[in-house]
C-alpha cells in the first residue's frame, strides 16, 4: 500500500495517516507510536488528515469522481477511536475544496476552495456551516495557517506572480504582504 503522512493526535497517542492502494486498504488509518493498535477509520480515497486541537475530530479530503471535498470523522461521545467513528461531509461543490486547517480553539476550519475559478481561502464552522470566503482576487491563495491565538492567518498568494507570504485577520480583513521577492515563497508557519 501507498502510505502518506498525516497528523499526530494532540495527546500524542495516535498518528493519523492516509493509505492508498486496493479498496480494502484505502482510507485513513490510526496507529500508536509503538506500532500497535492499527485502526482503519475511513474507506474512501482519503488524504490530508488534520486533527482538531481538542482531539475530538479529524478533518480530511476525500476525492471522488474527480472532485475533492472536505469530510469529518468524529469519535463518538464516551467512545474511543477504536469504536465505529462517525463520518460527515462538510463541503459539497463541483470544484475542489482542500488543505483544511483547524483554528486553535477547534471551532473553525480554514481551507482552500477552487469554486471561484482559482484558489481562495475560506473558513467554516467545524460542522461545515457558515462557510465564508476570506480572499477575493483572480490569483491562487493557498496554504492557510492559523496564528497561535487564532486571530490571524498566514497564507501564500500568487497575486503578484510567484508565491508571496501574506497575513490577514481571521475574518479576512487587514490583508498584508510580508515577503517581496522573485522567489517562490511557500510553507508559512507560526
Amino acid at each position: 500500500a501507498d502510505d502518506g503522512m498525516g497528523d499526530w493526535s494532540p495527546d500524542g497517542v495516535w498518528l493519523a495517516f492516509a493509505r492508498g492502494g486496493s479498496s480494502e486498504e484505502r482510507g485513513l488509518w490510526l496507529r500508536n507510536p509503538d506500532g500497535v493498535n492499527l485502526v482503519h477509520l475511513t474507506h474512501g480515497n482519503d488524504f490530508n488528515p488534520a486533527w482538531s486541537p481538542n482531539g475530538d475530530h479529524i478533518v480530511f479530503v476525500r476525492r471522488t469522481g474527480g472532485n475533492s471535498d472536505l469530510y469529518l470523522v468524529s469519535r463518538l461521545d464516551d467512545g474511543s477511536w477504536q469504536d465505529e467513528p462517525e463520518t460527515s461531509r462538510l463541503t459539497q461543490h463541483p470544484d475542489d475544496d482542500m488543505a483544511p486547517v483547524w483554528s486553535p480553539d477547534s471551532d473553525t476550519i480554514a481551507f482552500v476552495s477552487f469554486r471561484d475559478g482559482n484558489g481562495e481561502i475560506y473558513t467554516m464552522k467545524w460542522d461545515g456551516s457558515k462557510q465564508l470566503r476570506l480572499t477575493t482576487n483572480e490569483a491562487d491563495d493557498l496554504d492557510p495557517v492559523w496564528s497561535p491565538n487564532g486571530r490571524q492567518m498566514a497564507f501564500v498568494s500568487h497575486l503578484y506572480g510567484p508565491g508571496e507570504i501574506f497575513i490577514m485577520d481571521d475574518d479576512g480583513g487587514n490583508q498584508r504582504r510580508l515577503t517581496t521577492n522573485d522567489a517562490e515563497d511557500h510553507s508559512p508557519d507560526w
